[in-house]
């Protein structure tokens, strides 16, 4: 009994034509027979345009100069399925698509040749089997980029790039990893299990929390802090940037990025703090009242003298001005806004709510702005002193 011939028109044809996979069946002369609708909207072909036609033919009438390699190779392996009847794999390959507007889309194609034989042995059709991996081809160009720009940032600022396979589960170290941890290209972490061994444990649970986070989201960059021992067995704070690989199903399928030690910006953010507390820690001790704001204006906070006085919640500095007499308010801002703006201190006498006497009392602020070493405002400092006695003796004279 005869092998039964393909017959697009047979029931089996639209199952065939409507399998979610890129298929285009030839017979044993190479003449395209039928292709699944996934395929022509790939290529973006017509069926009745593409049925009948010889895809020797179609590849030779096809002149784009950047096909021809591509052209070779498919051309090579059809020929190879039909003499020896053995499935057919090409390496990626470069093909573009001529679109309705007349312009070539590059494309790159992963194409598998499956010779379809009878019980005889005889040939009775090729089923050609491709996939467009464009996107692929792409992000891996974008990954090559990346790495490169890394690996000149690396050189710039003493960072050690890398670059992690999840499939293999490796690291691959480029960069100045000596500068940065003390460790040889060969002694840095190979795997990302050696990796987290490095991370001080006190900062692994937050790190992986964070990063699982970023991955679940499909995040492309992440960016963490944390310590990391060196060779010599101290601990370097580094900053972690990374720029992470997705497949088509969502899984991670690679991750490039570098670390930096920062742990001098980290001193000095820690000395700064410190400073900032024991000033902070000045100006609550103060027996009088006194501020402090940003060089652009923004109170940050009144000292416990104050909120003593004027009985002004904790938090609500932005309403500092609803504790000023009613008619000094406009002037007192006015006062304000203008030392902002010029940049020099100020004196302004006004009447500030007195809560335990349930009484405005007058003061005389003084404001100055502190400068750092470049010259530019860093922080504004007030204060008060109680001019409310003055005020009075000079109002009965």
């Amino acid at each position: 009994m005869s092998e039964p011939e393909f017959n697009a028109a047979s029931p089996l044809g639209p199952i065939f034509r409507a399998l979610p996979v890129l298929y285009m069946v030839m017979d044993p002369n190479l003449t395209i027979i039928d292709a699944t609708d996934t395929y022509l909207k790939a290529v973006s072909g017509v069926r009745e345009q593409l049925v009948g036609q010889n895809i020797l033919e179609i590849l030779k009438a096809n002149t784009n100069k950047s096909d021809q390699e591509a052209k070779k190779q498919l051309m090579e392996a059809l020929q190879d399925v039909l003499s020896v009847k053995t499935p057919q794999t090409l390496p990626v390959f470069r093909f573009d698509i001529e679109t309705a507007e007349d312009r070539l889309d590059e494309r790159f194609w992963e194409t598998c040749l499956w010779p379809i034989v009878d019980a005889g042995e005889n040939m009775q059709y090729v089923l050609l089997e491709t996939r467009d991996v464009t996107h692929f081809k792409q992000q891996e160009l974008e990954n090559s980029l990346n790495l490169e720009r890394l690996n000149l940032l690396a050189g710039a600022i003493d960072a050690a790039t890398w670059d992690y396979d999840p499939a293999k589960d490796s690291l691959y170290w480029t960069g100045n990893p000596e500068r940065v941890l003390g460790y040889g290209h060969g002694q840095m972490p190979a795997s990302s299990d050696t990796w987290r061994s490095l991370i001080h444990q006190s900062d692994l649970p937050l790190m992986q929390q964070q990063l699982y986070q970023a991955k679940a989201e499909h995040d492309k960059i992440w960016a963490g802090e944390y310590r990391i021992r060196k060779a010599d067995g101290t601990y370097a704070h580094i900053l972690d940037q990374r720029y992470i690989f997705y497949d088509a199903d969502g899984n991670v399928r690679r991750m490039i990025g570098s670390i930096i030690d920062i742990s001098k910006n980290r001193q000095a953010e820690l000395e700064v703090k410190e400073s900032d507390a024991r000033f902070k820690h000045l100006l609550e001790a103060l027996p009088f009242m006194a501020w402090t704001a940003t060089p652009e204006g923004q109170l940050i906070n009144f000292n416990r003298a104050w909120h003593s006085f004027t009985g002004m919640p904790d938090g609500d500095v932005d309403k500092w001005i609803s504790y000023i007499h009613p008619e000094d308010a406009a002037r007192a801002l006015t006062t304000w806004h203008e030392s902002i703006r010029t940049g020099l201190p100020f004196e302004n006498e006004y009447r500030v709510m007195n809560k335990l006497e349930n009484r405005y009392q007058w003061f005389m602020e003084r404001g100055v702005p502190l400068f750092d070493e470049a010259g530019k405002i860093k922080l504004w400092i007030g204060s008060y002193a109680d001019v409310h006695e003055q005020k009075m003796f000079l109002e009965q004279l």
